[in-house]
């Protein structure tokens, strides 16, 4: 039977590999937006009263500064195209199926793009098969996932299509003798790629690759006549970041940044994520197995394609670990996360083993045994990659169903309140292992349109867990949330056992004074006390202790709590007529605040003192205002801009001592920022601060803050001067 045409071959053997990435990747069709991905339709909407179609102005601006009109080092215009076109395709919805589906679509193409590109590079009898090969490795391998669920991490997808679209049309213009429509290609999509992402800098070295394998031996005279005309290319690209950005390089990541020291590491970390995925998962025995028969494998066929193109393979080999220059100083997380940085590899090594392995020679005559023995060989790996991409998509779908229940869980509780009621939100559910992290600074986009069906004023306290910019001052500091507690804010914490918000409701007006004996154990002072309302503890002793330590009592076992929240430290006490008085500021206490919010009673105190008696009792008391408001006149939200809010707010500074530490602190949609201030003089917003919160007016619809003043004082009873809090709707000025 004559075999089919070699072209027709080459053609059903990258369908079969597209097909495979459709059917791995489809699932991703129903999911749902994650972290960044729910601040693009702020980002992005437009200026309107209902602010909900696209800015087309704000994706222009994109070509001309840095990316979605942020303080960074990022020049991503047609990533914004592409983010536009969807959202502009939902007509005003989340657009969760729009950008799912084009991120899918992206994927697909390059699937197709590496598998025509391997058969290029294939002997003439093996280039379906090279193309299969190559077309299955970068349509089944785990790092791919994160491109294709993840609706952030399309940087890195579609500039690894574009990059590889642009490898096509080179190594197809160093083949024709009239190659001048391959190599406009070349141009067009070198110049996308450097559009959408930074990492298509790595495209010269892919060229020179492509070149190296199908030439070695070219005059070097022809190959910088080849290569020269794409220089102008990088060395525009690199002026225009310096006119716009003010920078050549830069930029940053979500993986964090490393030490000088980690940088051999990072890069070994990375080539280990593509060779041998299944070490990034546990240690269960199908892994263990999957690890020793994919490293086996691999084994062989580097040494196959060392001795058959030795010189093609260290070609390869070096490219692809290039790939990690332009993220060397980011480092990848567990179980995968962060794979998208080494994606464009992926095709490397597939051309580096198609080169290297499948080039020249005779191809042998097949049979059904040789079929049969290559299937069961190709099983293992192939069975590997399929399990663990699996695996690390189904991290996605639970963190999917996660913020959809988030979501519901939102509209749920605003459902009950006044359509202008307040909600602080202290924490939401935990993503999964693998999936990306929802960052505080995000929360507030899940309660505002279109996640919901109108807008509900959010602000967030993540920072009280999480260290954030400019938010540093306030991490474990449980003041924001006692302020909002005490102001008739309802408090929203997540159960996970329960999968819903747990709500504290807001405390009365009620003062707390509780006299607390010490019990039958030594140290240990039990009571039930409402854990929100307890704002100082205080204790007198004949002898002045040197120090010591306050612990929370409760229900949950004290090795569940983090050490940090377990209690707290405190120094010397004051001296009085008839011996000593210690008083401690609870306040800024994160343990009892994070006990109000699970809803776990406080059950006492245990107290530890340094060269001192235990004292006979304890008070618990509570601590009310004890400053004027901010504004006198406010009836509701004060409507301003943050310039206007200046003109009108009334700074606290009688009954302040002077080495009082006084400062505003503002809290909003995304986080808190600390203000300090000197009372009896002007107050000037730090640049920083109005920077920050005209970014948060650009992505939050209700623009919706609160501030209070404080006065945190060395020592003596009254440790804390605060104002009432203050609720605010902010507006940019430029509105």
């Amino acid at each position: 039977m004559p075999r089919p045409p070699l072209r027709l071959q080459v053609l059903v053997a990258t369908l079969l590999a597209v097909a495979a990435g459709l059917w791995l990747g489809f699932p991703s069709l129903d999911g749902y937006l994650l972290s960044d991905d729910l601040l693009l339709p702020g980002a992005l909407r437009g200026t309107g009263p209902d602010r909900l179609g696209v800015d087309w102005s704000r994706v222009a601006a994109d070509w001309v500064g840095p990316w979605l009109g942020f303080d960074n080092a990022f020049w991503r215009p047609l990533l914004s195209v592409t983010f536009g076109f969807d959202l502009a395709r939902a007509d005003g919805g989340t657009a969760a199926t729009e950008l799912h589906q084009t991120n899918l679509v992206i994927h697909l193409v390059t699937v197709a793009t590496s598998a025509w590109l391997c058969a290029l590079h294939a002997g003439h009898g093996r280039r379906a098969l090279a193309a299969l090969f190559g077309g299955l490795l970068v349509a089944l391998h785990p790092i791919v996932i994160e491109p294709v669920a993840w609706i952030a991490a399309r940087n890195s997808g579609l500039e690894v299509m574009l990059r590889t679209l642009a490898l096509l049309c080179f190594a197809q213009a160093l083949r024709k003798r009239r190659p001048g429509a391959w190599k406009a290609g070349t141009w067009t999509f070198a110049i996308l790629a450097l559009a959408a992402k930074e990492s298509a800098i790595v495209l010269p070295l892919g060229f020179l690759a492509l070149d190296l394998l199908q030439r070695p031996h070219r005059p070097l005279r022809q190959r910088l006549r080849m290569h020269a005309p794409f220089v102008p290319l990088w060395l525009g690209w690199f002026l225009w970041r310096r006119v716009i950005l003010g920078t050549f390089v830069g930029g940053g990541g979500a993986s964090g940044q490393a030490e000088a020291g980690d940088l051999a590491s990072n890069a070994l970390a990375k080539i280990a994520a593509i060779a041998t995925p299944s070490l990034s998962f546990g240690a269960d025995w199908p892994q263990v197995l999957g690890a020793a028969v994919t490293g086996g494998l691999l084994l062989v066929v580097c040494g196959a394609a060392v001795l058959r193109g030795r010189f093609a393979f260290l070609i390869g080999l070096l490219w692809v670990t290039l790939h990690t220059v332009p993220t060397f100083a980011l480092r990848m997380n567990a179980e995968l996360s962060g794979s998208r940085m080494v994606f464009g590899a992926l095709p490397a090594i597939a051309l580096t083993l198609v080169a290297a392995g499948l080039r020249g020679g005779r191809p042998a005559a097949w049979t059904w045994r040789r079929g049969l023995v290559g299937l069961l060989v190709a099983a293992a790996p192939l069975w590997v990659l399929v399990d663990l991409s699996r695996q690390r998509l189904h991290s996605y779908e639970t963190a999917w169903d996660q913020l959809r229940a988030a979501r519901r869980a939102l509209a749920d509780v605003a459902a009950d309140l006044p359509p202008d009621q307040m909600l602080a939100l202290t924490s939401m559910p935990i993503h999964p292992a693998g999936s990306p992290p929802f960052n505080p600074n995000g929360w507030f986009a899940l309660a505002e349109r279109p996640f919901q069906d109108r807008d509900v004023p959010v602000v967030s306290l993540g920072f009280l867990v999480v260290e954030v910019p400019r938010g540093e001052e306030l991490f474990h500091d449980a003041g924001p949330l006692r302020v909002l507690h005490r102001s008739g804010v309802p408090i929203l914490g997540w159960d996970e056992s329960s999968g819903t918000f747990r709500v504290l409701a807001p405390a009365d007006d009620a003062a707390l004074e509780r006299r607390i004996a010490q019990g039958t154990a030594a140290g240990r002072y039990p009571a039930q006390l409402p854990a929100a309302l307890v704002d100082e503890l205080e204790f007198r002793s004949t002898t002045s202790p040197g120090g010591g330590r306050v612990r929370w009592l409760s229900a949950v076992p004290e090795e569940q709590i983090p050490e940090p929240l377990r209690g707290l430290e405190f120094g010397p006490s004051t001296r009085i007529d008839d011996g000593f008085r210690t008083t401690l500021d609870l306040t800024r206490a994160l343990g009892p605040a994070t006990l109000a919010t699970l809803g776990i009673p406080l059950q006492g105190f245990a107290v530890e003192l340094t060269d001192a008696a235990l004292p006979d009792a304890l008070v618990a008391r509570s601590v009310p205002p004890r400053l004027a408001p901010l504004v006198a006149d406010s009836d509701g939200p004060l409507e301003a801009s943050l310039d206007a809010l200046l003109d009108r707010l009334h700074l606290p500074d009688a009954g302040i001592p002077a080495a009082a530490e006084c400062r505003l602190v503002l809290l909003g949609p995304h986080s808190a920022l600390p203000i300090p201030f000197t009372p009896g003089q002007p107050l000037a917003i730090p640049t920083p601060i109005a920077k920050e919160v005209d970014d948060v007016l650009r992505l939050s619809r209700g623009g919706r803050f609160a501030l209070y003043a404080e006065a945190r004082l060395p020592q003596g009873r009254a440790r804390v001067l605060r104002t009432p809090l203050l609720q605010l709707r902010l507006s940019r000025a430029t509105d």
